[in-house]
């Protein structure tokens, strides 16, 4: 067999095998992130993908190679988002548990890729539109009235945000994890779309809920 023959034989044969991506389902509490944390750095893989927006990856790296501080980092979410201090610290104390956990995986598997998957236009809409939903809600409550149109309205321009901010985060996450064999990812939402959509794109998906980590 000629060696160029020899070469696609061989790209043929890696290209069955389906690269695997493992989703960690988190909840919105500080212990589904401590459980999360404690998972990440027991395990072996070769990608972590993190519910955050991609614009924040330059300075992700920073603090994990030591270069900012974890103050450094939160910072340029700030800048980058706009969102308040009370927004951020409230975030800060549901996922600090991973973010712990990442000095802890550099140090052991100094090779490993982290990503960050969101869309940040998206990303910031998804937050206006939950201040949005709490302040209707807390209207609701004061005056007794519900603007039905409103409502409407509101359910709408989310579930128009959330269908766009799913198909670019996968979008994000297909384009990196096909290089690697095994890819871990942070997951928030419904995870049958998430798996019916990659293993249409190739990737076998296997579901961690750990609730019961």
């Amino acid at each position: 067999m000629l060696r160029s023959e020899t070469k696609i034989a061989s790209s043929t044969k890696k290209s069955r095998a389906m690269p695997k991506i493992i989703a960690l389902i988190l909840t919105r509490f500080r212990k589904g992130a401590e459980r999360a944390a404690s998972w990440l750095v027991k395990e072996s893989y070769e990608v972590l993908f993190l519910d955050l927006p991609k614009d924040l990856e330059s300075s992700l790296r920073s603090h994990i190679d030591g270069e900012a501080s974890i103050e450094d980092f939160w910072g340029s979410y700030g800048y980058l988002t706009g969102f308040q201090k009370p927004f951020i610290n409230a975030l800060r104390y549901t996922v600090d548990p991973v973010f712990y956990a990442l000095s802890q995986l550099h140090l052991r598997m100094p090779e490993i890729e982290i990503h960050c998957y969101q869309d940040l236009e998206n990303y910031i809409e998804v937050t206006r539109l939950s201040e949005r939903l709490l302040l209707m809600e807390t209207r609701g409550r004061v005056g007794g009235r519900i603007g039905i149109e409103e409502w409407r309205m509101l359910l709408r321009d989310e579930l128009e945000c959330a269908d766009v901010g799913f198909r670019k985060a996968i979008e994000n996450i297909a384009e990196e994890a096909v290089a690697h064999s095994k890819s871990v990812v942070l997951y928030r939402g419904m995870i049958k779309p998430f798996k019916d959509y990659m293993e249409a794109e190739g990737f076998t998906v296997e579901p961690v809920y750990l609730q019961h980590y």
